[in-house]
């Protein structure tokens, strides 16, 4: 397995694993995705645009010659703040250690450019907890509420970890 940064001509294929990964997801199943074409067009389509947008925020996962997951990342440089914003992995690549070299290598990026504190939001899915609880992150709050594409409340698990000291 090879981590890297993305390039702008990942961009397709990391929309088409952001869907075939989410479809096949406890997200997915949430917001009927895969009878949803047009969350899938949406959800392709920004995959796509942030790829093309911002590829340094990108890491690719690569296996069998292919892109078979990713993960995205944001840094605000006046807060010292970063966010994990997605993480998915092709199912059939799924419980190979991908999705937890994905978050080390964006976390490391983020502690690279200054970051202090890394956070990320997702729905309540044992396995996508866990890999982040592996990583180090910390569980800061679980609540009951609607994700942010409007879906049906789900119990979503806020994590934080402190990279450096204030």
């Amino acid at each position: 397995m090879l981590i890297r940064k993305s390039t702008a001509e990942d961009a397709e294929r990391v929309g088409e694993v952001d869907v075939q990964a989410f479809t096949n997801s406890g997200w997915g199943e949430a917001h009927n995705m895969a009878q949803d074409e047009e969350l899938q067009h949406k959800r392709r389509e920004e995959a796509r645009q942030y790829c093309r947008q911002h590829p340094d925020w990108v890491y690719v996962a690569i296996e069998d010659d292919q892109i078979v997951g990713f993960a995205t990342l944001e840094y605000d440089s006046e807060q010292q703040t970063g966010c994990i914003e997605n993480n998915a992995v092709l199912p059939e690549y799924r419980n190979r250690g991908i999705s937890s070299e994905l978050v080390r290598s964006v976390v490391e990026e983020l502690r690279q450019l200054g970051a202090r504190q890394v956070t990320l939001r997702t729905i309540h899915v044992p396995a996508a907890c866990w890999v982040y609880e592996k990583a180090g992150f910390g569980l800061a709050k679980q609540v009951h509420e609607p994700d942010s594409e409007g879906g049906p409340p789900g119990l979503m698990c806020y994590y934080q970890m402190q990279l450096q000291e204030d």
